[in-house]
């Protein structure tokens, strides 16, 4: 039950299509030169935000888009990644470079929440205990 798995990489842009979003659950916001390979791992470098959201994820990755492009209130790490990548500047068009990957629990109301917490967590001290930080957008 505690086997976390994430969808495949996918282009930040193309979220409200994906399987899964509809749910509550958590997600991970990387920047890529180049294309990620299909597997996430965890301690990637490029990661520079994870998420979780009792909402449907549809609805938080939303919030962060308005933040993170539009400079709109409703998501603090939309806020930092506006700040630390745009230069504070809204944007008209989702960089290239952003993918997004997204885990969706089943269970009950319960379980689903606490396993998006969880799998927060888990990928959060994965990749600080690998780099001593955290992503870049989150807060310590």
């Amino acid at each position: 039950m505690l086997d976390i798995v994430f969808s495949e990489w996918f282009n930040f842009k193309d979220f409200e299509a994906k399987d899964g979003i509809e749910q509550q659950g958590t997600y991970i916001i990387g920047k890529f030169e180049i294309k990620p390979s299909e597997k996430v791992d965890f301690i990637d470098n490029n990661i520079i935000y994870v998420g979780e959201t009792t909402q449907k994820l549809k609805i938080r990755l939303k919030a962060f888009s308005n933040s993170a492009f539009k400079r709109k209130n409703g998501h603090s790490g939309g806020w930092t990644f506006s700040s630390k990548y745009l230069d504070k500047i809204p944007v008209d068009e989702i960089p290239h470079d952003l993918y997004l990957s997204i885990y969706s629990p089943e269970g009950n109301s319960a379980q689903k929440k606490a396993l998006a917490k969880f799998a927060e967590r888990k990928v959060i001290l994965s990749y600080c205990l690998a780099h001593g930080k955290y992503p870049s957008c989150n807060k310590t």
